[in-house]
């Protein structure tokens, strides 16, 4: 090691190492030239004799190495007690210089080279500002750290509390009741008067179903009625005309009694007529299916001349004012969720976020570890898994006007409950 050889050499013509050390060196390298030592590199000779001569005439430390290049040798001589020699003359320089300060406690960059001060400060006590620089250096590692720590530990519990306490859910639905649309006349389909996926409003008339048969039964109905107006008025004549007779002298009790029955019947066959003349006339009107609600038609494949019976349902009618998101949430979220709250609901592939609020929350849902048995007993599921899933919820969601127009039911929706601002606050 050249530097560790200069810094003995330069240390001994400055008088600050022993001579006994110096007698050991000498014997050490007088007996063979600087090119047999081990790791002897060209240029180490020049090296050291411009070391000798630049002694202290830079202004420096006696041990300084003012050149660059020889500073930097890392040759190692392993003939010289390197450890033995180069601790001693750090040891002796630390006592005469009136330096305590250990080498050891130093870096390792100021333990293997020396540094040199400004000649602007040659008394400055030099050995505390490594120190000083190792010890801020790890404080800044030991800062950096523990800062990185509470940031993971921070972003750990937000992401927590958002996937297993926030009140929100991928498993949402938007929903709408559907009104199968059905006659409550038979016959044959005559004309149809609205398409698929076709808005319509309440009243409008989706299909006709034969109306010939229902006039002419109209018509029927209002014939048998006029005969039976006929006989009531005669009726009515007859009992007009013996109650201003003298019941028991002119007229017998008797026939005053009959007089008073056919009148009666008269009266019940002339309601008959009208009551079939009104369900002639209803049958007739219920030839024209109307949407009983303002919506879009759906599974439309009614077709002219399809003979339909009462009660079938022959297509669907979406009510668009009810449509709604209705969201799956886990019963570890309810607590969360109250009447009123607002709410976010973004549909599957859509960017566009709807706006609503909570409207009511299920009362119930289906024990399926219970079911009915024969004898009206329960009968409950004597399996019982140890892995406990939160049952999910119903919470129903309306949305704002404006948002649920363009909605398609039973589509896929991520629903949000952003909550009150007092709850937020409360939060």
């Amino acid at each position: 090691m050249l530097g560790c050889l200069a810094t003995a050499f330069r240390a001994h013509a400055a008088g600050r190492l022993p001579d006994e050390l110096v007698g050991r060196l000498d014997n050490t390298t007088a007996m063979r030239p600087l090119s047999a030592l081990p790791g002897f590199a060209p240029g180490c000779s020049r090296k050291l004799r411009h070391i000798s001569r630049t002694r202290t005439s830079k202004g420096g430390w006696p041990h300084e190495i003012p050149t660059r290049s020889a500073r930097c040798d890392r040759s190692e001589p392993l003939a010289l007690g390197r450890c033995c020699l180069r601790a001693r003359a750090r040891r002796e320089q630390a006592y005469r210089a009136g330096r305590s300060l250990p080498s050891r406690l130093a870096q390792r960059a100021v333990r293997f080279r020396t540094l040199r001060l400004p000649v602007c400060q040659p008394g400055f006590r030099f050995q505390g500002v490594p120190v000083m620089k190792a010890l801020l250096n790890s404080l800044r590692r030991f800062a950096l750290t523990g800062l990185v720590v509470l940031v993971a530990l921070w972003a750990g519990t937000r992401l927590w509390d958002y996937y297993m306490n926030e009140p929100w859910t991928r498993d949402g639905h938007v929903r709408a009741d559907v009104v199968p649309v059905a006659p409550d006349v038979s016959g044959f389909v005559t004309e149809v008067l609205v398409r698929d996926n076709q808005r319509v409003q309440r009243g409008d008339v989706l299909f006709r179903i034969d109306r010939a048969r229902y006039d002419i039964a109209r018509k029927q109905a209002e014939a048998v009625l006029l005969g039976k107006r006929a006989m009531l008025e005669a009726a009515d004549a007859d009992l007009t005309r013996y109650s201003a007779l003298t019941p028991g002298v002119v007229v017998s009790r008797q026939r005053m009694d009959q007089v008073i029955a056919t009148q009666g019947s008269a009266q019940a066959a002339h309601d008959q007529a009208v009551a079939d003349l009104g369900l002639a006339k209803l049958n007739l009107e219920r030839s024209e299916v109307r949407a009983a609600v303002s919506g879009v038609v759906s599974n439309m494949e009614l077709r002219p001349g399809t003979y339909l019976t009462p009660g079938k349902g022959v297509l669907a009618l979406l009510d668009s004012d009810t449509l709604r998101v209705e969201g799956y949430f886990e019963e570890t979220k309810l607590p969360r969720i109250h009447l009123g709250d607002a709410v976010n609901v973004r549909l599957l592939g859509s960017d566009h976020a709807l706006r609503g609020r909570v409207e009511s929350v299920a009362a119930g849902i289906e024990d399926r570890d219970r079911s009915a048995s024969a004898t009206l007993l329960a009968n409950v599921n004597p399996t019982f898994n140890r892995v406990r899933l939160a049952q999910r919820v119903p919470v129903r969601i309306a949305l704002d006007r404006t948002d649920a127009s363009e909605l398609v039911a039973g589509a896929t929706a991520t629903v949000e409950v952003l909550g009150s601002a007092r709850h937020i606050a409360a939060r």
